[in-house]
């Protein structure tokens, strides 16, 4: 098997919808229960997870509600683009042993000559082959995970407000609706108070804070939430109108969005209030 080859998709990869007999697939919630939702064969979608449940591979590719079986997709026809093992092996013959010898030398003899060729050429230009070599190089550096996890947990909580109001403005794969992106555009031209609170109702759902953690809430109904992990902090974010809240690392949405200048300006514009529901 190919080693680079992967079983299933990471984070932020795109599938795609690959059924059997061609028709739409169905999605699944967090339960691995069948929802009244398809998407056709061929439609290119978003990972955001992947887990099992109930033995079968599921891929989240919205909100909790919005799960697709493994086999439903490209990833689950990884067995008929991996190639055979067996591949015959053809012994040269001891003509053909004879003729390449006859090659080889002809092409050590050949290869002498363009090294002595060589070596008169760069005797010429020897000083500019070696400032060439010394000359300082400039070297683009990719960010890496490790790096990436530590500029996420260094953001203030204001900087994390306003990374996840881009992030759920901008985000068409993560299924926020509309409400994310008018409170977005609202906040962004003009300050902006967040309500605080230790719990919150969200429809049907309260969310009690964890540790030294607040639930911040926009709007009535529309808010998030972080709760610490090994280090990150993992964004939910609340919806009235949401079965389940969209669950993103802090880290993940840093990388998404990747622009801290938007981020602090946007931080700036933003003020806490204390509340509570009681």
């Amino acid at each position: 098997m190919d080693k680079n080859h992967k079983t299933d998709p990471q984070f932020k990869d795109t599938i795609i919808v690959m059924t059997e007999n061609g028709a739409p697939a169905y999605l699944y919630n967090a339960q691995g229960q069948q929802q009244n939702k398809t998407e056709k064969n061929g439609t290119k979608l978003t990972v955001f997870e992947v887990k099992k449940i109930s033995e079968r591979t599921f891929y989240r590719v919205g909100d909790q509600s919005s799960w697709i079986l493994k086999s439903d997709t490209n990833y689950g026809h990884i067995d008929e683009r991996i190639a055979p093992k067996n591949k015959q092996i053809i012994q040269p013959t001891s003509a053909n042993k004879s003729q390449s010898m006859k090659m080889s030398v002809g092409m050590k003899i050949l290869i002498a000559c363009f090294a002595v060729a060589g070596i008169i050429i760069l005797t010429g230009i020897g000083y500019e082959v070696i400032k060439m070599v010394n000359a300082p190089i400039n070297y683009t550096a990719q960010t890496s995970k490790s790096s990436l996890k530590e500029r996420a947990a260094k953001l203030t909580i204001k900087q994390l407000l306003a990374l996840s109001l881009i992030y759920a403005n901008r985000n068409d794969d993560s299924k926020l609706n509309s409400n994310w992106q008018s409170i977005y555009d609202y906040a962004s031209n003009n300050n902006y108070n967040i309500g605080r609170f230790p719990r919150y109702t969200f429809g049907n759902a309260t969310v009690t804070a964890k540790g030294k953690n607040y639930i911040y809430v926009f709007e009535k109904g529309i808010g998030v939430g972080y709760q610490d992990k090994k280090g990150q902090r993992l964004v939910s974010f609340f919806d009235k109108d949401m079965s389940d809240p969209v669950r993103v690392y802090d880290y993940q949405i840093l990388e998404d969005v990747n622009n801290m200048s938007k981020v602090k300006k946007l931080a700036n514009k933003i003020t806490f209030t204390d509340e509570s529901e009681n």
